[in-house]
């Protein structure tokens, strides 16, 4: 094993401590922090970071950690937290990794930390997301009427563009949802939206995409089957779900599978179904791991099995996705499809 796969797995078995020890640490010098939150909100903070920080160990990515931190820097200014809190408790981890790991990690530690602060003091910019096409007037007008609570007429909305042909059930799912989803994200991460508010979306959305689903033109059977999963750990479904949907209307079989689907059951479907192509997300960088333990799984059973990843853990460098042992990466619904039908005519 690698120093740095070894300084990973120390990290996250003994994660729970050290971000008890960190937040301790923090609670007892800084009286801001405490005044923000309690215990048990710093406790799970270091923990998440500490969960980025393994993750990007394991892929020798430093610039990975200081995006991490980036991303939580974003957090605390929506919020209009201070971030010299954010930099104490970046400080307070260090201090107990520092004192806790073996010392054959500190070297590679130091690194990640060095990234880390120097980023949390310098602009956000590097933890901007890419600019992407403008969304359409569909898109905005859908998700103003999902934001003010009223789902029968942004669904409707959707509907009644597919119906009258001025976009395809394809465009639907690329082009509006994909930007609701993505655009809510972003505002839950800025403090915009509320969890109520987002979770509201989400059930909007799920709907929508069963009614898109339902409603889609009858098109050839490719005799193709896709297994579609959220890997275990995940929580979110959305994502794959689209693509899912995405892969039936093209005429594959498509079986999803949902959301945080342990790795015996992705490779229990895979026996049973044989399917052409498996395709895989994950959200979280932590994640990554486990898709690469799944992937392991599904080939010592099907060691040709093609398969497909995605989803916003592969998100800082273009060839994170490469470590999993997956064929290619489908950072969108459109390319995952492309993609499979790619290796489909192999």
């Amino acid at each position: 094993m690698s120093t740095h796969s070894f300084t990973a797995t120390v990290l996250r078995s003994g994660s729970q401590a050290f971000a008890g020890l960190a937040t301790a640490r923090l609670l007892e010098t800084d009286s801001a922090a405490s005044s923000l939150a309690g215990f048990e909100v710093w406790r799970q903070h270091m923990h998440g970071r500490l969960q980025a920080l393994a993750a990007a160990v394991e892929d020798q990515g430093p610039e990975l950690f200081a995006q991490d931190v980036l991303w939580s820097r974003t957090a605390f200014e929506s919020r209009s937290a201070p971030v010299d809190t954010l930099a104490n408790a970046l400080t307070r981890l260090e201090e107990v990794l520092k004192d806790s790991l073996p010392p054959t990690s500190q070297p590679v530690i130091a690194e990640y930390f060095v990234h880390a602060h120097s980023a949390l003091n310098g602009n956000t910019q590097a933890a901007a997301a890419p600019e992407s096409n403008p969304p359409s007037a569909l898109a905005r007008e859908y998700l103003t009427l999902l934001r003010s609570g009223d789902e029968r007429s942004s669904t409707n909305l959707v509907l009644a563009a597919v119906d009258s042909k001025r976009i395809t059930a394809f465009d639907a799912i690329d082009n509006v949802i994909a930007y609701a989803q993505t655009e809510m994200g972003r505002l839950w991460h800025s403090g915009q939206v509320g969890v109520d508010e987002e979770h509201f979306t989400t059930h909007a959305v799920r709907k929508l995409l069963t009614l898109l689903s339902e409603r889609a033109p009858d098109v050839p059977s490719k005799a193709h089957t896709v297994v579609v999963a959220s890997v275990a750990g995940d929580a979110h479904d959305v994502g794959a779900q689209m693509v899912s949907i995405r892969f039936r209307l093209d005429g594959w079989r498509a079986i999803f599978l949902g959301s945080d689907v342990p790795i015996e059951s992705i490779v229990a479907a895979v026996e049973r179904l044989q399917p052409t192509v498996v395709a895989i997300g994950a959200t979280l960088p932590e994640q990554r791991l486990t898709v690469e333990r799944t992937i392991e799984a599904i080939r010592a059973q099907r060691p040709s099995q093609y398969v497909i990843v995605g989803g916003r853990a592969y998100a800082g460098r273009s060839d994170l996705w490469r470590k999993s042992g997956a064929d290619a990466l489908g950072a969108s619904a459109d390319q995952t499809l492309r993609l499979a039908n790619d290796a489909s005519r192999l």
